[in-house]
């Protein structure tokens, strides 16, 4: 028993172990967070300062860019394509009618001014000189018959004075006619307003008899149904004998009135109906005064016309007269006419021998003996390539001397001037040239194609070159003047045109606009905005701003050099084909 109470345990005495462990743990949980914070937390926070920092230098550092040079050329020989025509090309007509009776030459011969190329048989030439001939007999004749037709017109004069004073007479028993006409039509016209008047009463009259017809019924009906009314009532007793005698009197009354009524309805009608038939009389009584008047006036103007018509015959009679002393005249002047006629169909008859305008080579022929040919006939157009012509006799063609017009472009015309040399060369011809000479200008640009129309002329005197050819025409343009030439992949082609980005000695970049000439595939002219010294940025990006900063890549800075040419060429961003 005294062992025992060494055996129980004391609560209050564990109770402080279990504390300090508690503390313990807590402890090392905190090392343990501190370690990782120490080792994942810092290390990453220090990592992304690190990646701001670099970040922000790079959004402040300027892009890298390469860049190029342009360089001078002497200028190049400039090639465009021409047609070879002729100098003078004409369709020869006839200037006679008639059949070939035999022709000389054939295509492809050539003539000298004023030989006979074909013979025209023209018979009718013989027979319009004998017509000639026969119009001075008839004009002859004529004046004879014109003489007679003076005193036949003289009596005529007479006749028509006499006729005139007729008329006059007439005209004024016209007047008389149209004055009682037109008396006539007032009065007409008069009697048909008072018809109207009287039917406009009448109608009005029977308007009201209408209205009392109207009350004289309804009082009728009132009347009516009172007397109905009252029999019923006298039959049960509630009224007098008296009372139904008076309520059958005042139907009676009212029948009469109905009656009355109506009777004078019929006759308002009738006066109605008597005054549209006096209106239709007064109107049939106008309409024939109207015509009356017409008719009047008709006589008077016919007998006017007949009066004005015989003083202008008697004027046409005088002046035929006078034409006819005129006739005499000009017969006899006719006479000389058909004899200048005469001597113009024996000039005609020269036409009959077709001969060349000027030397040439025939071109086209059209006709053969026995061809029907009529003098003229309409010209063909001719294009401007066109050297065979379809339409004439023949087709003449000056070739000893030929013409090629070309058309050369806005960016050159004013690099060759009338004089300027030309060489000119055809495909069929390898290693042969023909030197010519701008000889015109056209005074205008051809506003769809922007080039300007230059004609150059070359002799041909043994006939090698033929029109109709298509040649090349080379100008010498390398010994006038120098060029500038940028690489193709510095050009920036936008809606703001052509730029090309410049970067200055500042290292700001700038866009300037150029106008381009040739394009010669990795290279293309520049003919103005470029001075020759610009260091201008390879395959420039969208990216690219106007003034921003750039940084030029290593090697970018060495500057043009001079090329034995006297050109600037950069010798490190040189392409290859770039001359």
């Amino acid at each position: 028993m005294s062992a025992e109470p060494n055996t129980v345990r004391n609560p209050n005495m564990q109770a402080p172990r279990s504390v300090g462990a508690s503390r313990y743990i807590f402890i090392g949980a905190i090392v343990l967070l501190g370690a990782a914070v120490w080792l994942v937390v810092l290390p990453r926070l220090a990592q992304d300062r690190i990646l701001k920092a670099d970040s922000q230098q790079v959004s402040h550092q300027a892009p890298r860019v390469d860049v190029v040079w342009p360089h001078m050329e002497i200028g190049s020989d400039l090639t465009l394509p021409g047609n070879v025509q002729a100098v003078s090309e004409v369709t020869i007509f006839a200037r006679a009618s008639g059949y070939i009776s035999r022709r000389y030459f054939d295509i492809g011969e050539r003539v000298h001014a004023g030989q006979i190329l074909a013979d025209i048989e023209s018979p009718e030439a013989k027979l319009q000189l004998e017509q000639a001939q026969a119009d001075t007999s008839k004009s002859r004749n004529t004046v004879l018959q014109s003489q007679a037709d003076v005193e036949k017109q003289r009596a005529g004069v007479a006749q028509a004075q006499a006729d005139s004073s007729r008329a006059a007479a007439s005209t004024e028993q016209s007047r008389a006619m149209v004055s009682n006409a037109l008396a006539r039509l007032a009065q007409a016209k008069a009697s048909r307003s008072e018809s109207e008047a009287k039917l406009a009463e009448s109608k009005h009259a029977l308007d009201g008899q209408k209205s009392a017809v109207e009350q004289s019924e309804a009082q009728m009906e009132l009347a009516t149904t009172t007397a109905r009314r009252y029999r019923e009532l006298l039959q049960e007793g509630f009224v007098t004998q008296q009372d139904d005698d008076q309520a059958q009197a005042t139907l009676k009354v009212a029948r009469a009135a109905s009656s009355s009524a109506k009777s004078a309805v019929g006759a308002a009608t009738a006066n109605v109906q008597a005054a549209q038939e006096a209106i239709n009389s007064a109107e049939a009584a106008v309409d024939a005064a109207t015509a009356d008047v017409s008719s009047s006036r008709q006589s008077l103007n016919a007998s006017i016309a007949s009066e004005r018509s015989s003083h202008a015959n008697v004027a046409a009679i005088e002046a035929g007269l006078r034409s006819s002393q005129s006739v005499v005249q000009v017969n006899r002047s006719g006479v000389n006419s058909q004899l200048a006629n005469e001597r113009r169909f024996g000039a005609l008859s020269g036409f009959q021998r077709v001969r060349a305008p000027f030397d040439g080579v025939i071109t086209a022929r059209n006709v053969d003996v026995g061809t029907l040919v009529t003098a003229g006939g309409a010209a063909t157009n001719l294009g401007p390539t066109t050297t065979v012509s379809t339409s004439g006799l023949f087709g003449l063609a000056r070739t000893d001397e030929l013409r090629i017009q070309v058309s050369v472009p806005q960016a050159y015309f004013q690099s060759i001037a009338t004089g300027t040399k030309a060489t000119v060369s055809v495909q069929e011809m390898p290693g042969r040239v023909f030197e010519g000479a701008v000889t015109m200008q056209s005074g205008a640009l051809d506003s769809s194609s922007r080039t300007r129309m230059t004609e150059i002329r070359l002799k041909n005197p043994k006939g090698v070159l033929l029109p109709g050819m298509f040649a090349r025409v080379v100008f010498a343009m390398g010994g006038k003047r120098r060029v500038l030439r940028v690489p193709a992949n510095a050009l920036d082609v936008g809606k703001d045109g052509t730029r090309v980005a410049v970067v200055r000695p500042d290292s700001t970049l700038h866009f300037v606009k150029v106008l381009l000439g040739r394009d010669f595939g990795p290279e293309a002219e520049v003919l103005e905005g470029l001075t020759g010294d610009e260091r201008m940025v390879s395959n420039p990006t969208s990216d690219l701003k106007d003034g921003m900063r750039v940084e030029v890549a290593s090697g970018g800075d060495a500057g043009p050099k001079m090329s034995p040419a006297g050109d600037h060429t950069p010798p490190s961003t040189k392409q290859p084909g770039i001359r």
